[in-house]
């Protein structure tokens, strides 16, 4: 009997035709013995009774082909010969026969078969693939051989057979190294290779000459390939060449003993090595040989040596003293020993030390998740491929990627249809980030093309590491799964650091060695063994992180044990509330630029923390760390972060279903300072109010200040002055005489700038010097800058230009030294209005052109509104009045939007400006009337604006002032801003 598959299904010799009795026999001569129950499920997933359906199917065999089949309770198997099985042996051992002649049929290629489940249909189309592209690689070498020989037309028609494997996804390298030998030989077949080569970025020869030239170059570096028992990997190597150089040039250098490539599970170090071993093996560099010891199986560290021995030929039987052994095999030839996977005997280490000094001919590259610490180590440590960090790249610059590439490669081999497309870009990016990278997340995730969009993939990876499984059979348990990976290093960990490394679990996005300190108990000896053990990483600025698949790993393990992580969480809650006190202490000491830098890198603990704290615990406290977390989002402009923040915060204490009233209501008024930032003065009304309802109720004097600074803020923005002066003043009230001098500054500052809005300019003097004095005595240089922005503007507006510049460059400078971009945008508008105001519109046009850049990337449409405003009046003092024009609208219209009435009646003022410019006096007046009348316009734009009118009806007769006054009386503000913005 014998099993024929290749091109059909039949076991010739017997009358046997049942397909599906005769597909079990081909997989178990394929794959070899089977246990019963993965037979049972793989052949008849829908069965009611899988393992009475394999016991018919076994019987049927047996009676209907005696001898073809084998079982006992638990497993199955076959001895009947496979010519598929066959043809691989002979592939493996370089047999002449399929060198030559490789058969043209497909594994099952034209078999009827019955009706099968995903599993099985892919185990077909997986071996069919395999099998082809053996063949394929066989057709190439003797293709190359022939070519080697000069005789290139002979190696084309060789090598032509391959081409109809492209479709079954064959790796980049066999694809180039085709169309070399098609090229070389004047085949028009070299087109299409060339055609299909276009979609995964490989270097192709130009030309026959070229393609010939390298064929030659290719033979002659070629020596005959050393003694070596190296698997060939299935697949190609992808990126990796300054590391696989690097390796090189170490094995190399003259001292060294042992290279260690070490890093995290899947992250590709056995792939590497294996590519080196190869390069090696056929430059012949090794005369004694390369060979690779597999150490993953191994039990003991006793064994590491007869591995040796075993990978190098050398009989062990009866071998007591296998260093010995070894030494006399090895001799003094060089030889490369590729000793994979040595992190579970880490201990016998020093094997390999005391093998590596009584050989020094004898190279030893190690691969191990653990660094080996020994002296004559050199270390290669390994990270993720490089992927980019912007998912709206364009195509041909995510092919350049090499995780990208990885994916794809590996996504074609799962569905060979499968192209990289402008819409997949943004999700594959997003895949090679999730996984950072990592080989074999990337491969994993790619094995999921054939049945999910990248798109599902993507998402799927977020929500369960766990999607990430292989489904090939043979793959190395460690390999089966990124969870399985990540067990065996679990597995190789003491007690304490399974626990501290559930603890470290709480942190989100890294942490530094006193938050684990405080937060899990861990020492630098136990951060510095995580570290060796590539589970953590220390990074240049001192802080560690994971890698994210190790984090949703570890993250698991946690929150199995609910205690230990209800214990832990709070213990990181505790520790970030005190890290905000201290920082606000740094705040309001003039460190303030350290402070906000610490807080922006620690935003994402500071967000988990906020989630777990109890605020009735400590409220102060905690009411002090919301404020903190206010200005702090503030001054760097992260508006809608930061109001998602305290809205998901809120949400979260709402959840809880506790009666933290309070707590709510100081998260509604961090909510609304960064509600008015972003013009949302509707919003930080309602906050406010409500949460200055409950303060009121409770007797709490300080809450009800800082939610009367928020209305008041507001009111200023809407042109409510006299409002936002009640308010300011009601906050006065509420001072006590031991308040913090900050306090009293932000009191006077504001009452400062309600009266200078509303004209009162000798009052709004002594407020705004009054607060000056009061942030200087706290040393708030904050607040301080955003002071001297204000008073500066107070001066400008008096005529007094020169001292308005100097409070506005001090301002600046206070401003860019904390990093507090919220005041520098202004401070640096301010200074462009300054100059724009002394005739030097370049250097106007510099500042207010940055400050537009800023405000849209930060998407704050009042200061956008205010850089379109000057803008437009450079415009005009240029005389570029269509240009002046087009930039007041867009001002008006961007104004608008964000709510700022005040704001919008300025840049109607300098609408109104342009076109009295442009000869429009009639349309000016009536624009000018507008802002006249209306409550919101701050005294400096109606003043501005009753001047420019008294001018213009000196041009107009009484019958057209009249007309235009009316129609300003008749139209409402939203109507006027909406036939501008429409043309009119």
């Amino acid at each position: 009997m014998r099993l024929r598959t290749l091109g059909g299904l039949a076991l010739e010799g017997t009358t046997f035709t049942r397909p599906k009795p005769l597909l079990l026999l081909a997989y178990l001569a394929v794959e070899g013995a089977q246990d019963r129950r993965h037979l049972a499920e793989l052949f008849w997933p829908r069965a009611k009774d899988g393992a009475k359906s394999l016991t018919v199917a076994l019987s049927q065999l047996r009676r209907g082909a005696p001898g073809a089949v084998m079982a006992d309770g638990e497993r199955a198997w076959t001895a009947v010969p496979c010519d598929a099985v066959d043809l691989l042996d002979d592939l493996r051992s370089g047999g002449r026969t399929a060198a030559l002649e490789p058969p043209d049929d497909a594994f099952l290629g034209g078999a009827r078969l019955p009706r099968l489940g995903v599993e099985l249909e892919e185990w077909i189309h997986g071996t069919r693939e395999f099998i082809a592209l053996q063949v394929h690689r066989v057709r190439v070498d003797a293709a190359e051989r022939l070519a080697g020989a000069g005789r290139f037309e002979d190696a084309a028609r060789t090598a032509s057979p391959a081409i109809a494997l492209i479709a079954m996804a064959a790796e980049p390298e066999d694809i180039a190294r085709l169309h070399t030998l098609l090229l070389a030989g004047g085949s028009p077949m070299a087109a299409r290779v060339r055609r299909e080569a276009r979609d995964i970025g490989i270097d192709l020869a130009r030309d026959g000459d070229e393609a010939r030239r390298r064929l030659t170059a290719t033979t002659a570096r070629q020596a005959p390939p050393s003694r070596t028992n190296l698997p060939r990997p299935a697949t190609g190597l992808v990126g990796r060449d300054a590391e696989r150089a690097a390796v090189t040039a170490l094995l190399a250098e003259p001292g060294t003993r042992i290279v260690s490539l070490i890093g995290p599970a899947g992250v590709g170090k056995t792939r590497l090595a294996l590519q080196v071993a190869h390069d090696e093996a056929t430059r012949a560099t090794y005369d004694g040989g390369v060979a690779f010891v597999p150490l993953a199986h191994l039990r003991s560290t006793r064994d590491i040596l007869p591995a040796a021995l075993e990978a190098l030929d050398v009989p062990t039987d009866g071998v007591r003293d296998a260093l010995g052994t070894l030494v006399e095999a090895v001799g003094r030839r060089k030889t490369l020993l590729v000793c994979d996977s040595l992190e579970h005997l880490i201990d016998g280490a020093t094997t390999l030390s005391d093998l590596a000094t009584h050989c020094p001919a004898v190279r030893l590259l190690v691969t191990s998740r653990e660094r080996l610490n020994l002296a004559n180590e050199r270390l290669t440590p390994l990270v993720g491929l490089p992927f980019p960090d912007d998912e709206r790249l364009d195509l041909a610059s995510a092919r350049a990627s090499d995780a990208v590439n990885l994916f794809v490669r590996r996504a074609r081999r799962a569905r060979p249809d499968y192209r990289l497309t402008d819409a997949d870009v943004p999700d594959v990016v997003r895949i090679c980030r999730l996984v950072e990278g990592l080989p074999l997340g990337l491969e994993l995730a790619a094995s999921l093309a054939r049945v999910m969009t990248v798109h599902e993939i993507a998402d799927a990876i977020e929500r369960d590491v766990d999607v990430l499984v292989s489904p090939e059979r043979d793959a190395p348990e460690r390999h089966r799964s990124v969870t399985a990976a990540f067990e065996r290093s679990w597995s190789l960990l003491t007690h304490h650091e399974r626990r501290v490394m559930r603890g470290l679990a709480v942190f989100r996005g890294g942490f530094r060695r006193e938050a684990a300190a405080a937060v899990t108990d861990a020492t630098l000896a136990t951060l510095a063994s995580l570290v060796d053990k590539s589970l953590i990483r220390m990074q240049q600025d001192g802080r560690y992180d994971r890698h994210p698949l190790v984090y949703q790993f570890t993250r698991r393990k946690l929150t199995a044990r609910p205690e230990e992580a209800k214990t832990t969480a709070d213990r990181h809650a505790r520790y970030y509330l005190g890290l905000l006190r201290d920082l606000r202490g740094r705040l309001l000491d003039g460190d303030a630029r350290a402070a906000l830098d610490a807080i922006e890198v620690e935003r994402e603990n500071l967000r988990a923390a906020f989630a777990e704290l109890d605020p009735a615990a400590a409220p102060d406290a905690y009411a002090e760390a919301v404020a903190t977390m206010t200005q702090a989002f503030e001054s760097r402009s992260r508006y809608q972060e930061g109001v998602a923040f305290f809205r998901a915060i809120a949400e979260r204490l709402t959840e809880r279903g506790e009666a933290h009233a309070s707590a709510r209501a100081r998260l509604a008024v961090g909510e609304a300072r960064l509600l008015r930032c972003l013009g949302a003065y509707d919003g930080a009304v309602e906050a406010a109010g409500a949460a200055l309802t409950h303060f009121q109720a409770a007797g709490q004097r300080a809450a009800q200040r800082s939610a009367l600074q928020v209305l008041g803020v507001t009111a200023l923005h809407l042109g409510e002055y006299a409002t936002a002066r009640r308010h300011f003043e009601e906050a006065l009230s509420l001072l006590g005489p031991d308040e913090e001098p900050s306090e009293r500054g932000v009191t006077h500052g504001n009452l400062g700038l309600a009266r200078q809005l509303a004209g009162d300019r000798a009052g709004a003097i002594d407020h705004l010097r009054r607060a000056l004095a009061a942030f200087r005595e706290a040393g708030d240089v904050l607040r301080e800058a955003r002071l001297l922005n204000n008073l500066g503007l107070l001066h400008f507006e008096d005529g007094d230009a020169d001292r308005a510049r100097r409070c506005w460059e001090d301002g600046l400078a206070l401003a860019l030294r904390t990093d507090n971009q919220r005041d520098a945008l202004s401070l640096t508008a301010n200074l462009g209005m300054f100059h724009a105001s002394n005739g030097d519109y370049a250097a106007a046009t510099e500042h207010d052109e940055h400050a537009l850049r800023v405000a849209r990337a930060n998407g704050d449409r009042q200061s956008e509104a205010a850089a379109l405003m000057r803008m437009a009046v450079v415009c005009l003092r240029r005389g570029q009045h269509e240009r002046a024009e087009r930039g007041a609208k867009e001002a008006v219209e961007v104004a608008w939007r964000s709510g700022e009435t005040s704001r919008v009646l300025e840049c109607l003022k300098v609408l109104a400006d342009v076109r009295s410019a442009r000869g429009r006096d009639e349309a000016a007046l009536a624009l000018y009337a507008v802002v006249c009348d209306h409550e919101a316009a701050t005294s400096v734009v109606r003043k501005q604006a009753l001047d420019a009118a008294s001018r213009v009806e000196q041009s107009l007769d009484d019958a057209t002032i009249e007309a235009a006054e009316a129609r300003a009386r008749a139209a409402s503000l939203d109507g006027l801003v909406a036939r501008v913005i429409g043309g009119a």
